[in-house]
C-alpha cells in the first residue's frame, strides 16, 4: 500500500450517525505525568486521588493518559480510528504531525476514564468513540491537509532482502473475539527490549507497509520495496535523534542485558545489515492534522 493510499485509509472521515455508540460517562482530569503504559504515574494527579487500579482496556471501559495531541492521534490516526479490529502487533501510531492549537495541547497531560453502557471492542472505544469525546468535552474541530515534506523511502539494499516469512497468526481480541483455529500458532506480542544502550525490536505478521508504520522515525517512512507478503522482523540497534520514539522507550524500559561495547549500530545500519533494507531520504506528500479550534475540557 503506498503512502497516499494508506493516508486516505487512515484519514477516512467518520460518518455521523445517531446510532454511533458514545460513552455513557467520562472523567477527564489533568495529571502531571503519565506512566509508559498510558496510566497516571503514582501520586501525579494535580488534584484529587488517582483512580482505582483498573486495566487500561476492559469490555466497557477505556482509560488513556497523555497529552491531548497524543489522544487526537490515537482517535483519528490509529487502526482503531476506523472502528475495526486490527492486528495487535500493528497498533503503533503513524508519524503524522498535528499542527495548530495552543501549546498546552502538546505539553499538558490528561487522564481519561470513560465507560460505555455495554461491552464494546477496544477499536470502537479508542477510535470513533474517543473522537466523539474529544469533540464534546474539548470542543475539538479538526481537518486534514497535505503538503510536501521530508520522508524516508524503505527500499531493498543491493542483493536480496533478509526477510523471514511469518508463520504465526495475530490473535483476535475484545469481547466476543473468536479463538484461533486449532493448530494455529498465535503471534507473540513482540515489542522493544532494552539491552544496555541498544534495543532489540521484534514485530510479527506485518506487511512491509505495516512495518513502515512501526518505524516511528523523525519523518514518515514509505514502503517502496515492492515486496508482497507477511513477515516477522527482528533488529538490534542503538536509538539516536533520528528515532526519538525509540530513544524515549530506551529510557523507560528496564535494562535486560549488556549491549554492544561499540555502542551498537544505528537503525539505518541495522536495517541494511540485518534485514537487507535501507532508508533513503526523499521528498513526499505528508499528511497532517490541523486543529481549527480546541478548548480546555469541560468539568466532569
Amino acid at each position: 500500500m503506498n503512502f497516499l493510499l494508506l493516508a486516505s485509509v487512515l484519514f477516512a472521515p467518520q460518518a455521523a450517525s445517531a446510532q454511533s455508540p458514545k460513552f455513557e460517562v467520562a472523567s477527564i482530569r489533568p495529571v502531571k505525568t503519565c506512566d509508559p503504559g498510558g496510566g497516571p504515574a503514582s501520586g501525579q494527579f494535580k488534584s484529587g486521588p488517582p483512580p482505582s487500579a483498573v486495566p487500561t482496556v476492559s469490555p466497557d471501559r477505556l482509560i488513556r493518559c497523555g497529552p491531548v495531541s497524543m489522544l487526537i492521534t490515537m482517535a483519528y490516526l490509529s487502526p482503531s480510528a476506523k472502528g475495526t479490529q486490527a492486528n495487535p502487533a500493528s497498533r503503533l501510531l503513524p508519524n503524522v504531525p498535528i499542527d495548530g492549537g495552543p501549546d498546552w495541547v502538546r505539553s499538558d497531560s490528561y487522564m481519561i476514564i470513560a465507560k460505555s453502557d455495554r461491552p464494546l471492542t477496544r477499536d470502537v472505544m479508542e477510535g470513533p468513540m474517543l473522537q466523539e469525546l474529544l469533540t464534546d468535552r474539548f470542543k475539538l474541530k479538526i481537518h486534514r491537509a497535505s503538503k510536501m515534506g521530508p520522508a524516508y523511502a524503505l527500499t531493498v539494499e543491493k542483493g536480496r532482502p533478509k526477510l523471514r516469512q511469518s508463520t504465526c497468526t495475530p490473535p483476535a481480541f475484545g469481547p466476543g473475539a473468536a479463538p484461533l483455529p486449532p493448530g494455529t500458532t498465535p503471534c507473540p506480542l513482540g515489542g522493544p527490549v532494552r539491552k544496555g544502550t541498544m534495543l532489540a525490536l521484534d514485530r510479527y505478521a506485518l506487511t512491509l507497509s505495516e512495518f513502515c508504520i512501526f518505524l516511528p522515525m523523525d519523518r514518515p517512512v514509505i514502503d517502496r520495496t515492492g515486496i508482497q507478503g507477511v513477515f516477522d522482523f527482528h533488529i538490534d540497534f542503538a536509538p539516536d535523534d533520528t528515532s526519538p520514539f525509540f530513544q524515549s522507550r530506551l529510557q523507560a524500559l528496564p535494562d535486560t542485558g549488556a549491549s554492544d561495547p561499540s555502542g551498537g549500530p544505528s537503525i539505518f545500519t541495522a536495517l541494511r545489515e540485518q534485514l537487507g533494507l535501507k532508508l533513503d531520504p526523499v521528498q513526499a506528500p505528508r499528511e497532517f492534522l490541523m486543529i481549527d479550534s480546541i478548548e480546555c475540557p469541560s468539568a466532569n
